[in-house]
C-alpha cells in the first residue's frame, strides 16, 4: 500500500471496519487489493457533525434537566433537616382526595372537630408529636407492668384516616388493586387469609399498619386515588413507630415480632422507594432487616429438619400440616423479599449485606398457586439448588431468588476484588458466577418456553430474565477493575464483555415490548436493572452499530418515572451524562 498522499473521495468500508488509512484507488484500494476482497464504497454515507440547531437544543435540554436535578437535591436537603416536602403541601393533597372521591365513589368529608372521642393528629406534626398525641395509647399499655403483660392496644379505623369518612367499597377496591397490581412483584400476603381479617374495624396496631400499608401501595398505582396514598403511609408509620415504643418493656420480657408488623415495614421501605428517595427506603429496610432477625422467620425449617434429623429419617418424611403450610409459607416469602431486598438496595452503592445466607434455614418459596390454595409441597433449600447447576426450582419467586443470592454474591466478589491484591484469587473467584448467570439465565428460558414480555401475567419472571442479564453485566465491570495476568486472563475478560453486551441489547429488547400501561406492575427495581444496562452500552459504543438499544432503554425509563421516583432519578442521570458526552464530542 502507498504510503503517499490520499485521492479525494471516500474511504472503503472496509478500511472504516478496520480503521485502516484507505488509499481510495479505484476500483480497489491497497488494502483491499492485498487481502484479495471487494472494495465497497458508500456513497451515500450521511454528513458528519450535527444538525443545525442540534447544539441549542442540547444546552436547552442540559440546562433542563440540570434544573431537575438541583430540585431533587433542595428536597433532599429538606428531609434531612426534618422537614417534610410532602407535608408542606397538604391542603392540595387534601383537596386531590376530596376530587378523587367525589369523582369516584360516595365520600364524605366530616368537619375536621376535635371531640373528646376523635383527635386527628395533623399532618404537621414532628414524629415526637405525633407519639405524644397518639389516643390509642392508654395508661395500660404505657405502663411497665402492662407491657410485662403483652398487652397490645386496639384501633379503631376512625383514628387513622385522619376524619376521612371512606367508603368500604373504595377501601375493597384498594384491596383488589393491590392484589391485582402489586402482588405480583410483593408475593407475601395470603390473599385469602388477609381479606378474613381485613374488613374488621378493631385491629391490631400491626394487622392495621399492614392494611395501611397494603392500601397506600394500592393507591399510587391507582388512576382514581393517588391522592391518597400519602395520607396512608403517614398514618402507617406513625402506628409502627409509636408500636416500638410500646414494645420497649422490660429486658427480661420477650416479646413476639408479629408477622404483620414485619410485613407492614417492608411494604412501607418499597413505598418509600418508589415515591419518596433510595435513601429513605434504605433506612427503613434496616429496621424491617432487624425485625425479620427479631421474629426468627429466617428459621422457619428448622423445626422440620430437625425433627428428621432426630429420627435418622428424611425431611419429607414430616411434611408440614395443611392448616399451618400458608401460614409457614407467608413467613419464607416474607423473609425471602428481605433477603432479595437487602441485595437490590446495595447493587449501586457497593454497601454491606445484613441477610447473610449462612443464617437461613428456610426452604425456597413455593408456586403461587400452592401458596394461594394451601396445597403443601415441599420446597429445596437455597444450598441445593445453587450446589446442582441444572436444578429447576418450578417456582417464579424461588428462581428470582436464587438469582438475588448469585447477584448478591457477585456484589460480595467485587468487595474482595477491590480489597486483594493477588490477581489469581481474584480471577479464580470469575468463573463461579460467571457460569451460574449463563446457566440460569438458560434454565429462565426454558422454563418460560420463549423469551418473556414485561407486560405478560407475570411481571416476576419477566423481571428474573432482566435481573440475570443485568447480573452477567455486573460482573462483567467487576473484570474490568482488575488487570490481567496473562493472555488467558484477557480472552476471559473478553469472552465477559461480549456476554454483557449481549445481555445490555437483550435487556433494552425486552424493554421495547413495555407498553406504557405496564408500568403499574413493573418491579420496583426494574429501573437499576435498566439504567445499569444503558450505562454499561453508553460506556462501550465501540461494541455497538447503533444507539437504538440504549434509546430504548431510556424510553423504558420514562415509562417507569411517573410511578417510580428511583426510575425518575436514575433518567436525570442518565441523560445529564449523555448530554455532556454529546457536548463533548461536537466540542471535540
Amino acid at each position: 500500500m502507498s504510503g503517499g498522499r490520499q485521492l479525494p473521495g471516500l474511504s472503503c468500508e472496509e478500511c472504516r471496519r478496520r480503521k485502516a488509512r484507505c488509499d481510495r484507488v479505484r476500483p480497489r484500494c491497497g488494502t483491499c487489493a492485498e487481502m484479495a476482497i471487494e472494495c465497497i464504497v458508500n456513497e451515500k454515507r450521511p454528513q458528519r457533525g450535527p444538525k443545525k440547531g442540534q447544539v441549542k437544543v442540547l444546552r436547552s435540554r442540559v440546562a433542563t434537566l440540570e434544573r431537575q436535578l438541583s430540585e431533587r437535591l433542595n428536597t433532599l436537603e429538606l428531609r434531612t433537616v426534618g422537614i417534610d416536602p410532602k407535608a408542606m403541601a397538604v391542603d392540595k393533597m387534601l383537596s386531590d382526595v376530596e376530587h378523587d372521591m367525589s369523582m369516584n365513589m360516595d365520600f364524605n368529608l366530616p368537619d375536621m372537630v376535635e371531640t373528646s372521642e376523635y383527635r386527628p393528629t395533623p399532618l404537621h406534626t414532628t414524629p415526637n408529636q405525633i407519639l405524644l398525641n397518639s389516643d390509642w395509647q392508654d395508661s395500660e399499655t404505657e405502663s411497665p407492668e402492662g407491657l410485662a403483660m403483652g398487652r397490645q392496644p386496639d384501633m379503631n379505623i376512625i383514628d387513622v384516616i385522619k376524619g376521612l369518612d371512606i367508603s368500604n367499597v373504595i377501601w375493597a377496591d384498594l384491596d383488589l388493586l393491590y392484589f391485582d397490581r402489586v402482588h405480583c412483584v410483593l408475593p407475601i400476603i395470603h390473599k385469602r387469609r388477609y381479606l378474613a381479617w381485613a374488613g374488621q374495624e378493631i385491629l391490631t396496631p400491626a394487622r392495621l399498619s399492614l392494611r395501611l400499608a397494603i392500601r397506600a401501595i394500592a393507591a399510587t398505582v391507582s388512576t382514581q386515588f393517588p391522592g391518597l396514598s400519602n395520607i396512608l403511609y403517614t398514618e402507617t408509620r406513625r402506628i409502627l413507630e409509636a408500636s416500638d415504643v410500646n414494645d420497649q418493656g422490660p429486658s427480661w420480657v420477650m416479646r413476639e415480632t408479629p408477622l404483620e408488623k414485619v410485613q407492614a415495614w417492608l411494604l412501607v421501605a418499597h413505598y418509600e422507594l418508589m415515591c419518596l428517595h433510595e435513601q429513605q427506603a434504605m433506612i427503613t429496610a434496616g429496621r424491617a432487616f432487624r425485625l425479620v432477625q427479631l421474629s426468627g422467620i429466617y428459621d422457619v425449617d428448622r423445626t422440620y429438619t430437625s425433627l428428621a434429623a432426630d429420627t435418622k429419617a428424611s425431611a419429607s418424611a414430616y411434611p408440614m400440616p395443611d392448616e399451618s403450610f400458608a401460614e409457614a409459607e407467608e413467613k419464607r416469602r416474607t423473609f425471602w423479599l428481605a433477603f432479595s431486598f437487602d441485595r437490590f438496595l446495595n447493587i449501586r452503592n457497593e454497601w454491606p449485606l445484613t441477610l447473610y445466607e449462612e443464617m437461613i434455614c428456610a426452604r425456597l418459596p413455593a408456586p403461587e398457586t400452592h401458596f394461594q390454595n394451601s396445597v403443601p409441597i415441599q420446597m429445596d433449600f437455597l444450598p441445593d439448588v445453587l450446589s446442582n447447576i441444572d436444578q429447576i426450582t418450578h417456582s417464579t419467586f424461588a428462581e428470582y431468588v436464587v438469582l438475588a443470592t448469585i447477584y448478591g454474591r457477585c456484589m460480595t466478589h467485587r468487595r474482595l476484588s477491590l480489597s486483594v491484591n493477588e490477581p489469581r484469587i481474584v480471577w479464580t473467584g470469575h468463573k463461579w458466577p460467571a457460569s451460574m448467570l449463563e446457566r440460569r439465565a438458560q434454565l429462565l428460558l426454558h422454563h418460560s418456553t420463549n423469551m418473556p414480555v414485561l407486560d405478560a401475567d407475570d411481571p416476576m419472571l419477566a423481571f428474573s430474565y432482566i435481573l440475570a442479564r443485568s447480573a452477567i453485566i455486573y460482573h462483567n465491570i467487576t473484570t474490568e477493575m482488575k488487570p490481567w495476568r496473562d493472555i488467558k486472563d484477557q480472552m476471559t475478560a473478553k469472552i465477559y464483555e461480549s456476554r454483557a453486551y449481549q445481555a445490555g441489547t437483550e435487556i433494552a429488547d425486552l424493554a421495547k415490548t413495555m407498553p406504557k400501561h405496564c408500568c403499574f406492575k413493573a418491579h420496583p427495581f426494574l429501573p437499576t436493572a435498566l439504567s445499569e444496562a444503558a450505562a454499561f452500552l453508553v460506556a462501550h459504543p465501540e461494541a455497538s452499530e447503533d444507539d437504538d438499544s440504549v434509546e430504548q432503554l431510556l424510553n423504558a425509563l420514562r415509562n417507569l418515572q411517573n410511578v417510580n421516583s428511583l426510575a425518575r432519578d436514575l433518567l436525570i442521570k442518565l441523560e445529564v451524562r449523555n448530554m455532556h458526552i454529546a457536548a463533548g464530542a461536537i466540542c471535540s
